[in-house]
């Protein structure tokens, strides 16, 4: 498994790689700094084609129809930079074959690039560094245990099985699961929830993750409850509302008795809030009698005569 990881790390991010290092090198060319980005790619592309297939740049430049031949003295070094990698690079032609054939011998040419990109991490877009050889994740890697792996493992005692012994395990799975694995012990907590077990779990070999469903009113597994029909309900009583409401006229509405206003809160159930004119009165003969009761408790206790302001508030003046 590491070799084919290392075969699968190599060729897979070789030619990558080796564009973004020819990029590089473009880069420090003032005949391409003021050249537009799709034309650049054209000419890495074409550049790192010569230098794999062991070929020359004017043999291939006919192909690149929106590239023209550069001035001499440019066309000079990259015929030299083409020759430099084909020195460097490995076993020419490099094709996808030959570096899962022969991935060691690439090695020292992404080592040469690898050395550049880390001096380049100054500049502005400085190239992203990788890693010589495939590195291991972090993450923890789970397997997945279903009926078909259980089954397939032979831990039922059937390590061959026809099809239709495989339609009988399948069919007592539940049997299958409850011997080895005794799954209804920690499905007991979940009675209340109506939901049942999947027969999958997923294991890292320290914990466990147990798949579960639910199943829909119809099943005949578990009784649940038929939440849909509930929710389908509730909407239609909140239709129901809103068009008895909305077809009242505005007359009936305004002279209405009693007007309550519900707001629903996130800790009470809901506020409520009921308007009547006789409540109103209520509640305004309530203020003046308490504004009064200062009036006379604030004469009795300070000696000072209070302030009643015009809303009915009374407050004691202590200048």
């Amino acid at each position: 498994m590491a070799r084919v990881n290392f075969d699968n790390h190599v060729a897979t991010n070789f030619f990558t790689r080796t564009r973004r290092w020819i990029r590089l090198q473009l880069e420090h060319q003032m005949h391409f700094a003021n050249m537009k980005g799709a034309r650049v790619k054209s000419w890495v592309r074409l550049l790192c084609r010569a230098a794999t297939e062991d070929s020359s740049i004017w043999d291939l430049l006919p192909m690149y129809t929106s590239l023209s031949e550069p001035p001499q003295h440019v066309a000079t070094e990259l015929e030299t930079l083409v020759a430099t990698m084909q020195s460097l690079m490995g076993p020419l032609p490099v094709t996808d074959e030959s570096l899962r054939q022969e991935p060691q011998s690439y090695l020292a040419w992404l080592h040469i690039v690898l050395a550049d990109f880390q001096d380049a991490q100054d500049m502005p877009h400085a190239p992203k560094l990788f890693t010589m050889t495939p590195q291991a994740s972090s993450q923890a890697k789970f397997i997945t245990i279903n009926s078909a792996s259980l089954q397939a493992a032979g831990f039922a005692g059937m390590p061959t099985l026809s099809p239709a012994d495989i339609k009988e395990f399948t069919a007592a799975r539940a049997y299958w699961w409850q011997r080895y694995t005794d799954y209804q012990s920690f499905c007991t907590h979940t009675e209340h929830t109506h939901r049942d077990f999947h027969f999958q779990v997923e294991t890292d070999g320290i914990s466990v993750r147990i798949l579960m469903f639910q199943p829909t009113s119809g099943s005949t597994s578990v009784s649940a409850p038929p939440v849909a029909s509930k929710k389908r309900k509730r909407r239609q009583q909140q239709q129901a509302t809103s068009a008895w409401v909305s077809g009242m006229p505005d007359s009936q509405l305004l002279q209405a008795p009693r007007i309550v206003g519900l707001d629903p809160g996130r800790k009470a159930l809901f506020t409520a809030v009921v308007h009547s004119q006789q409540a109103a009165d209520s509640l305004q003969r309530g203020a003046h009698a308490r504004a009064s009761m200062t009036l006379c408790h604030g004469a009795a206790v300070g000696g000072k005569r209070p302030a009643v302001s015009s809303t009915g508030c009374a407050s004691l003046s202590c200048g």
